[in-house]
């Protein structure tokens, strides 16, 4: 079905081409057939002289990690190493998740002119027994795991046209960027990639600039900068930092500024953020940065 035309989407499930098959047995887009889509739909744009933005999302890997293609060939069991039955699964999905990746670089060789942006939404929900052994370490803190487990890949592939090397069109855009990042950084950075930036209001950091700024996990209340992770929830009631709570990322420390003050400063900032989207001030912020 097609949703109100301000937004322009329309639902997968209803538009999805006849002519394409499902993954048997799953009641999701397969992603093979689903990148064959995104090819197709962005093939007649190009053909219309249109621009285009497609927003295709992997449904598959994820919780509960059904339907993997490889599931008579794992790579792990647990008569190799005592894990949850979720873990392993996830890990075997892994060979999976390559193809995917596969299926990416696939469709940048057959368009053009054309950026990729890829990011994990969240991180795994491992346990803290699990990741003890995932990273041999029996004396982990659940701060250190909770750091990990957060983590997510993102990139931006735009692919070089004119030259491939081993049958993948190398990128123009090369290198790590050694600093905390989080998602909604990937918007402002995209969009200044683009220049289009002048006449909107965003919230992060350039990705690819050398800014420094912090990740909020509101979910498990996990601050992560550049120089230490905290854990809000046992930081906070005493304003004291424990070997429980905090991890440095230079050792033991010391910090050369006041962590607190710091920490302050960011949860008052989050505070006037959520003002500003719970009230819908983001319009009132755009037409005063138009003039209007």
């Amino acid at each position: 079905r097609i949703l109100p035309d301000k937004i322009g989407t329309t639902n997968a499930i209803d538009a999805f081409p006849s002519h394409l098959e499902k993954n048997p047995g799953s009641p999701w887009v397969g992603e093979k057939d689903l990148f064959e889509w995104v090819k197709i739909v962005a093939k007649e744009k190009a053909a219309n002289g249109e621009k285009y933005f497609l927003y295709p999302i992997t449904i598959h890997p994820h919780t509960p990690y059904l339907y993997d293609p490889y599931i008579d060939e794992p790579t792990i069991t647990r008569e190799d190493i005592r894990l949850n039955e979720v873990t392993i699964t996830y890990i075997n999905y892994l060979r999976f998740y390559n193809d995917v990746f596969k299926m990416i670089i696939d469709l940048a060789n057959e368009l053009e002119n054309t950026i990729f942006v890829i990011y994990g939404d969240h991180g795994t929900g491992f346990s803290l027994n699990d990741m003890k052994k995932l990273l041999n370490r029996p004396d982990l803190l659940s701060v250190e795991s909770w750091e990990k487990l957060y983590q997510v890949p993102a990139l931006i592939y735009a692919p070089n046209d004119n030259n491939s090397v081993n049958g993948m069109k190398s990128g123009l855009l090369t290198g790590k960027q050694p600093l905390v990042r989080s998602q909604v950084d990937l918007y402002r950075t995209v969009l200044e990639l683009l220049g289009k930036n002048e006449q909107h209001f965003y919230y992060g950091v350039n990705g690819l600039s050398d800014e420094r700024t912090f990740a909020l996990q509101t979910r498990i209340s996990l601050l992560i900068t550049d120089d230490f992770t905290v854990q809000l929830k046992k930081y906070c009631p005493t304003k004291k930092f424990s070997r429980d709570s905090i991890v440095y990322h230079n050792g033991d420390g010391p910090i050369d500024y006041d962590m607190s003050e710091m920490i302050e400063k960011i949860l008052t900032f989050k505070q006037i953020n959520d003002g500003i989207i719970n009230n819908n001030l983001v319009i009132d912020v755009n037409r005063k940065k138009k003039g209007q």
